[in-house]
């Protein structure tokens, strides 16, 4: 039940709140979301009650749990008379330049609008411990970028921008446009009642390019973390260049941030990957199959296995006699060629055909059932298998499992405990080995156990030089980014090149992803010190961004 000063706070009632207050009541006490009854009446207009309880000595630099004080709550409301009552609080008449501030400010909305829409759907399904990751990580990038010790107006009005759009994705446009109506020194104001209510996260000194790792990458899953860094970069770029100058230092910090955030993409963790799947119908998820870029050959066989399965299904219903089916499959083909992604897809298609129980993908290796001591690589193996029971078990480069006929290597025994566990849980585990061709074949050849079992095989092709440039591409527009068309023609020149030069170890779309992870890096080299920035310039890959020297083969 809420208490009766907060209450008062929320209706406006004067008298309610001094017979509270006489009750013993404290004037600053704050509620389950941390709000004091200043912040409340504040949001919801109450000038009067305000006025009110300013008089009784309030503490107007209090934050709430989503980093509002009642300062701001008061300046999104746009009442004139009630953001007045604390111009006497907020220091306006420093000796600090603030000339063509609102211009700055107001470039600074226009051009965070577009990010925050790009990750809206993101923030609205965070919790509030992903919420408290994401502000702490936007923090450190402020500190990292701080003047001699000082947090710029700049980066306090960026950082109260994307407080808002956090943990008000409903109403941040609404806010950002009350905002761009607020006169210089309110939007001034509001600048530096964000930078006081996080004083104390300021005060940190201790970030530097040694020290600077991201939290909020490690709550969300991989592929919105990819979003979330970009949008942290755009962020950066926008801030740093809100004054028209970059300076050495700064242009240096961003080219910092473009590598640490974009170096490499996090793997997901095989808990991650079983619960993104979702329970679909197999129509959409035949239409995530078919968007894919090439394997036209999987994408027939897959469909000619959906079709004997239906079949199956019908004459079970007819009482005839079923077609003897084995799920258990050889993924044979070079890295890079989508033997992951059609696995897990194919997870999804089984579950929804009612052959498993369940949607679990778990993605193994070696490492992951082999161990080094007599006895443990069992108690490992039956591990791994226990946590994919319900689902597929993945098991990449299973050719290492058999290096040698050594009692010293225990790959053997981890290949009786799958052979074993494959006939005791026949109805719900599916078993998918992939890797090189010549490598497979001769690891299936070399048990007839494995060759009695294993006798579905899928062939991954390497990818032409237009399905490579595609799959770049599609990678640049999820990222937000469109190439000119003398960026498209280099960029397929490079993969024809390529191509042409490949051999057995071609990283087909992993090689794409390394090309646009540089390319990133060049674009941002190259941008860092533009200003001022254009979302144009932020989203444009130009020909010479292509790193066409550092993937050439000679």
């Amino acid at each position: 039940m809420k208490s009766e000063i907060f209450i008062a706070a929320e209706t406006g009632n004067i008298s309610a709140l001094r017979t509270a207050l006489s009750k013993g009541a404290d004037i600053n006490q704050v509620d389950e979301n941390g709000a004091t009854p200043l912040m409340i009446a504040c949001k919801h207009g109450h000038t009067a009650l305000v006025k009110f309880i300013l008089s009784r000595g309030a503490e107007i630099n209090i934050a709430d749990n989503k980093g509002m004080t009642a300062v701001k709550n008061a300046e999104l409301t746009n009442k004139d008379e009630l953001i007045e009552l604390f111009q006497e609080y907020v220091d306006l008449n420093s000796n600090a330049d603030y000339s063509n501030l609102r211009e700055h400010f107001i470039s600074i909305i226009d051009n965070l609008f577009p990010v925050s829409k790009q990750i809206e759907p993101i923030v609205k399904d965070l919790n509030e411990e992903q919420r408290m990751k994401i502000k702490n990580d936007l923090i450190k990038i402020l500190l990292l970028f701080r003047n001699e010790d000082e947090i710029s107006i700049y980066d306090g009005f960026g950082f109260g921008l994307s407080i808002l759009v956090l943990y008000y994705p409903d109403k941040y446009a609404e806010m950002f446009n009350n905002i761009k109506q607020l006169s210089e020194n309110k939007q001034i104001a509001f600048a530096k009642e964000i930078l006081q209510s996080e004083e104390k996260h300021f005060e940190k000194s201790d970030i530097s390019f040694q020290n600077f790792v991201l939290e909020s990458p490690n709550v969300i899953s991989s592929d919105n973390a990819d979003k979330i860094k970009k949008a942290f970069y755009e962020y950066a770029e926008i801030i740093v260049k809100a004054d028209g100058v970059v300076t050495e230092e700064e242009s240096k910090n961003l080219k910092f941030l473009s590598k640490t955030f974009f170096k490499e993409q996090k793997t997901e963790s095989k808990q991650q990957q079983a619960k993104e799947f979702s329970k679909s119908e197999l129509d959409s998820i035949l239409e995530e199959l078919n968007n894919l870029v090439g394997m036209e050959n999987i994408k027939n066989d897959i469909r000619s296995l959906i079709n004997i399965i239906n079949v199956n299904k019908l004459r079970r219903k007819e009482g005839l006699p079923e077609q003897k089916l084995s799920l258990h499959s050889v993924f044979i083909g070079p890295p890079g060629t989508g033997k992951t992604t059609i696995a897990r897809i194919l997870s999804n298609i089984y579950h929804s055909l009612d052959l498993l129980p369940e949607i679990n993908f778990v993605e193994t290796d070696r490492s992951g059932l082999v161990a080094g001591y007599v006895g443990q690589t069992a108690i490992k193996t039956d591990e791994i298998i226990n946590k994919a029971r319900n689902g597929i078990l993945f098991i990449d480069e299973a050719y290492t499992l058999k290096r040698s006929d050594s009692d010293s290597d225990y790959g053997q025994e981890a290949i009786d405990i799958l052979l074993k566990r494959m006939e005791d849980y026949r109805d719900n585990l599916i078993i998918i080995v992939a890797g090189y061709e010549k490598e497979m074949n001769h690891f299936i050849n070399s048990n007839p156990g494995l060759k009695s079992r294993f006798n579905r095989y899928f062939q991954f092709k390497d990818y032409q030089p237009s399905e490579l440039t595609e799959i770049y591409r599609r990678m640049a527009d999820k990222s937000g980014f469109i190439l000119k068309e003398d960026a498209l023609k280099t960029l397929n020149d490079l993969f024809e090149h390529l191509c042409s030069n490949k051999d057995d170890r071609f990283g087909n779309a992993r090689l794409a992803r390394n090309i646009f992870e540089k390319t990133f890096e060049k674009h941002a080299n190259r941008t860092a010190s533009i200003a001022p920035i254009t979302r144009e310039i932020l989203t444009t890959i130009e020909a010479e961004d292509i790193p066409v020297e550092q993937f050439s083969v000679n």
